[in-house]
């Protein structure tokens, strides 16, 4: 079968000039919960008395292209694997002069725009509304847009001055949505192929299987996979302990708020397995079962998660649901086949060789105060009693 793959790395200079770079070696992350994308860039650095690497310098728009042919004939048709900017550059001689460029994503700028106000929302406000407002005034390189709906997420909401970044908040409303959405940057390029926006998206993690790419084990883009199966944190059982009222006389002790859930099919299952958690805030025996019905769910079975390699894949991105069938590696009775939420995407780019990474799971491992701190979010207008 035919395959080949090409690289360059374009810059853009501030007023629009281009400059394309061979490309000798790459890699590429971007991982969830939310994070910047990086990537380091080894490109030739001169060539007899031409030095490419004067042209470049820090700020510069960097993307990383690849151009994939099944056929001699195909036409080259150039894709953006990793588009941000130049943060630092690096020459190297030896058999050859190179330079090495890191380059973080656009949204970099989430990471060093700081919040410089006092603000208070303080009833229950839209998440959107929340991020849009500080969006607006914070960003100006990117913008914050919503291309399949608003998150069904309020909650009241506090700043100070000078104490927190456009990162910390956009990371604080994935953890909301219970790290089921996830920011993307989305660069939008105009007919001269210049950088005309970077809308930074919110969207929600896939539930449908995409159709782009697969890793399924005997197919050509299969190349690797690598799974386990971790039940050190598997419980049947939730006792929730709340708030211990004052003692009433003649009692010397206060009777404190509980309440339990249990999962009987997976007791039958695995044995009884209980988790115990005290939480002061909790101010109800019914808030108590509420939370223990709320969180047993998310530990009542091993977690399952590994890394998958592939051919080359240039659409993989994080958030996509990729179908994995790999009949060779069996876990807990059964051969791995189901459908998993893409965590991290790595490239690698070598002279002759193109591979992607992917980290995939069933979801994002929390611990208890995380499913605490979600559940008091989600539910403060009707659990009355609820103190955080």
């Amino acid at each position: 079968m035919f395959y080949q793959f090409k690289s360059r790395l374009l810059i853009q200079k501030p007023n629009g000039n281009k400059y394309y770079y061979h490309v000798v070696s790459a890699t590429t992350d971007h991982s969830y919960p939310f994070s910047i994308p990086v990537a380091s860039i080894e490109v030739i650095a001169n060539s007899g008395t031409y030095d490419y690497i004067s042209t470049l310098s820090f700020d510069d728009i960097a993307r990383l292209q690849v151009s994939i042919q099944y056929s001699p004939a195909e036409k080259i048709v150039w894709s953006d694997l990793f588009s941000g900017r130049v943060l630092s550059s690096k020459a190297q001689y030896g058999t050859g002069t190179t330079a090495t460029i890191t380059c973080s994503g656009h949204i970099a700028e989430t990471g060093y725009a700081i919040i410089d106000e006092a603000k208070v929302y303080a009833s229950a406000t839209p998440g959107a509304e929340i991020i849009s407002y500080f969006a607006d005034k914070y960003l100006s390189r990117t913008s914050i847009t919503y291309p399949d709906g608003n998150p069904s997420i309020s909650v009241a909401y506090t700043t100070k001055q000078a104490q927190k970044y456009m990162k910390d908040l956009l990371t604080e409303m994935e953890e909301l949505t219970s790290n089921t959405w996830y920011f993307i940057a989305e660069p939008i390029y105009d007919s001269s192929n210049n950088l005309s926006s970077v809308p930074i998206t919110f969207r929600p993690f896939s539930t449908v299987a995409t159709k782009k790419y697969k890793a399924i084990q005997g197919t050509p883009r299969f190349l690797s996979g690598n799974f386990s199966s971790d039940g050190s944190t598997v419980y049947t059982s939730a006792i929730q302990f709340g708030k211990t009222l004052a003692a009433v006389e003649p009692a010397t002790t206060g009777v404190q708020y509980k309440g339990s859930y249990t999962n009987t099919a997976k007791v039958t299952a695995y044995g009884l397995r209980t988790k115990v958690n005290t939480d002061t805030g909790l101010e109800s025996n019914a808030i108590c079962a509420s939370f223990a019905q709320y969180y047993l769910p998310n530990i009542v079975d091993p977690r399952v998660i590994g890394t998958v390699t592939l051919e080359g894949t240039i659409k993989a991105q994080i958030g996509d649901l990729i179908t994995v069938k790999i009949p060779s590696i069996d876990l807990n009775g059964s051969p791995i086949s189901g459908d998993y939420t893409v965590l991290k995407v790595h490239h690698s780019i070598s002279y002759n060789e193109f591979q992607t990474t992917l980290s995939v799971g069933d979801g994002i491992e929390l611990d208890t105060e995380d499913y605490l701190s979600i559940f008091a979010r989600e539910n403060r207008l009707n659990l009355q009693n609820f103190v955080s």
